[in-house]
């Protein structure tokens, strides 16, 4: 996507108008694969996480021009796998980095950080958080009132209008009384975010955005 992005940003500046969708497409499918692949290695060495960028960069060049209806000569493979490379390994870097951050921050940032990863992923699903969701525990509270527990959202899926309930949880962050009470009655799901996840996403952004605009950067 950023990679797409940026092309289309490139043509309006240079030309005024989007004058390459082919271009636009090539860069970010080569965005996609190269950062995709390089954020799957996970927790692999340096070497591993560079070799597999390498390559995936050199598919992904291939592909890129491909669709733009250009050859790829074995001058373009080396050029794009050695790209791969360099931005994998600087990938695996920033990767570290974030997770040592994350890791040290306090539990509120870990919480917040934990909170925005789940709406992502249920964004991808088809579902917007409508805030804070509150479900009572069938208990009493010290003064006689019902207990409730606090989930952080009440998911619903703009597709169908469902609704679900989901806690946000981010590396071993336990349920407190009140929430382990109301998902005995109640459907509940946890999400659960790592720093490493982070981590990884931070990586297959910053390689995948690399990759497409340096593919950018060869044509001119």
């Amino acid at each position: 996507m950023f990679g797409g992005g940026i092309e289309i940003t490139r043509q309006l500046i240079t030309d005024g108008e989007v004058s390459n969708w082919s271009s636009v497409t090539g860069s970010a499918v080569q965005g996609a694969i190269t950062g995709g692949a390089a954020g799957l290695t996970g927790g692999a060495s340096l070497f591993v996480t560079a070799s597999v960028a390498g390559g995936a960069n050199a598919i992904g060049g291939a592909l890129n021009r491909g669709i733009q209806g250009q050859e790829t000569t074995v001058s373009d493979v080396v050029q794009d796998a050695t790209v791969g490379a360099v931005l994998g390994g600087a990938g695996k870097a920033l990767s570290g980095g974030v997770k040592g951050a994350l890791d040290d921050a306090s539990n509120q940032v870990k919480g917040k950080v934990g909170e925005i990863a789940t709406e992502v992923k249920y964004l991808a699903k088809g579902y917007i958080s409508q805030g804070k969701d509150k479900i009572l525990t069938g208990t009493k509270t010290a003064t006689g009132k019902p207990a409730a527990a606090v989930f952080d959202h009440k998911m619903k899926s703009f597709i169908n209008g469902q609704t679900k309930t989901v806690e946000s949880k981010f590396n071993s962050a336990g349920l407190t009384k009140n929430q382990k009470l109301a998902m005995k009655k109640n459907e509940v799901s946890v999400d659960r975010t790592s720093s490493a996840d982070v981590g990884n996403a931070a990586m297959a952004t910053g390689v995948g955005t690399a990759a497409g605009v340096d593919s950018q950067r060869q044509k001119k």
